[in-house]
């Protein structure tokens, strides 16, 4: 049988609980909604109109320094010899 004073703590503990849990939920949301309210203020317009250049787009001109010349890859060096097997416990 339960005395009154452990009743009363296991109510105080149970109260507990189930105010942090609606709290943490109720955090969450509203984070959530911050969170999409923000992205919504940040999010750009979906059309952009390139500013007019006077030498034409970019991809027409010649590029400013020259091409890198790039060496061969290097390659993994196969191994001497192949690594042998343990021998099973069997």
């Amino acid at each position: 049988m339960t005395d009154n004073r452990r009743a009363a703590k296991v109510r105080a503990i149970r109260w507990m609980k189930t105010a942090l849990v609606a709290g943490s939920v109720a955090a969450s949301l509203l984070g959530t909604r911050l969170l999409a309210e923000r992205a919504e203020a940040e999010t750009p317009p979906a059309v952009v109109v390139p500013a007019q250049s006077a030498q034409g787009p970019a991809w027409q001109q010649a590029p400013s320094r020259p091409a890198l010349e790039l060496g061969p890859v290097p390659t993994a060096a196969a191994p001497l010899r192949p690594v042998a097997r343990s021998r099973s416990s069997r």
